[in-house]
């Protein structure tokens, strides 16, 4: 009898898994585009429960990792468990994100460091470890920004500037390394209600810490305005 088809096994890293991408993290693990092609998703969660509600959506195919882009060591171990699997990385998508706002005056600078950790520099360490992996699948990153990396919006400086950093950077590595058959891509997804926005509800009473009594007569009747928009 003539052999059968051999079987392609396409891996994927997706940092930031969550409720709301679990849908396509779904259809990634369940459709196959050819019957006999696999896609594995190495999921990058934060907390073990979310890691599991995914896997249960999902299928085996499905195998959720620890992953904080700002820890180096997860960065490493996620790393290690790619390499494991032998077929290179077909795919990764970048999604970790957090959302700092408030007034441009008023967000201390340390503020800005922590949104440009995860949103601009921990999706560069995961980038930079998992390269030689995406070059030896000739693999695709797709990097997720926002609409908020082409067009800023008052109040929300530290999480704009975060990501036009990060459409920048993706524009000059999309042409680095092309020749070597790795594509880059960026998502500018609009508002989508996530919790990223819920997580946001709890940055108001820091913000309002950082206000003297000038600033909030100046910018606390927009603010509450503002909060309401997000919710």
């Amino acid at each position: 009898a003539p052999a059968g088809p051999a079987l392609i096994v396409r891996l994927y890293l997706w940092t930031a898994a969550s409720w709301t991408t679990k849908l396509l993290a779904y259809a990634m693990v369940m459709h196959h585009f050819v019957p006999v092609t696999f896609w594995r998703v190495l999921a990058g969660v934060r907390k073990a429960a979310d890691g599991e509600s995914l896997r249960e959506a999902a299928s085996e195919l499905l195998e959720p990792l620890i992953l904080d882009v700002t820890q180096p060591e997860q960065i490493e171990a996620a790393r290690a468990r790619v390499h494991e699997h032998g077929h290179g990385l077909h795919g990764l998508i970048n999604n970790a994100g957090i959302a700092i706002y408030g007034p441009a005056e008023v967000v201390p600078v340390d503020e800005y460091r922590r949104q440009f950790e995860v949103n601009f520099f921990g999706q560069i360490a995961v980038t930079q470890a998992l390269m030689p992996e995406l070059v030896a699948a000739r693999g695709c990153v797709v990097n997720v920004t926002s609409v908020g990396g082409r067009i800023t919006q008052p109040f929300m400086s530290p999480y704009s500037s975060s990501k036009f950093a990060f459409e920048a950077w993706s524009d000059a590595l999309r042409a680095e390394v092309a020749p070597y058959g790795v594509r880059v891509a960026i998502m500018e997804p609009g508002n989508i209600k996530t919790e990223i926005w819920k997580k946001g509800f709890s940055y108001k009473d820091q913000l309002s810490g950082y206000l003297n009594d000038e600033q909030r007569a100046r910018y606390g009747p927009i603010l509450d305005k503002v909060d309401n928009v997000l919710n």
